[in-house]
């Protein structure tokens, strides 16, 4: 009898072993399959948004060559005119004092 119990143990193992094999190859290729469709579409999402990147920039490139093209103003980028240094310059004396005024009653307060 204990024959018996450990034949059929042994061949019970052997049909799970069988099983369990033919299900983890069938896994093995779910997974590959899962694994290709992931990589399929992190693909067309990376294309997707550099194809978008891409004629984002070329928008912005047309629209600041509209924008040259449509102004008639020149467009300076050089230092500030003598008129504005002047005017800033007169009130400097005031801002001067107020910023002073500022720091010291910042450093007098307790804190």
């Amino acid at each position: 009898m204990e024959s018996f119990k450990y034949f059929y143990m042994r061949a019970g193992c052997r049909r799970i072993l069988a099983i369990s094999l033919s299900a983890a190859g069938a896994l093995k290729d779910a997974n590959i399959d899962l694994l290709m469709q992931g990589v399929n579409l992190m693909l067309l999402g990376m294309g997707s948004v550099f194809i978008f990147l891409a004629v984002l920039v070329l928008a912005m490139y047309g629209m600041s060559g509209l924008a040259r093209a449509i102004s008639k103003e020149e467009i300076h980028t050089g230092a500030p005119s003598a008129v504005a240094v002047t005017k800033a310059s007169d009130d400097e004396g005031e801002l001067i004092a107020v910023i002073t005024a500022a720091i010291s009653r910042f450093r007098s307060s307790d804190r």
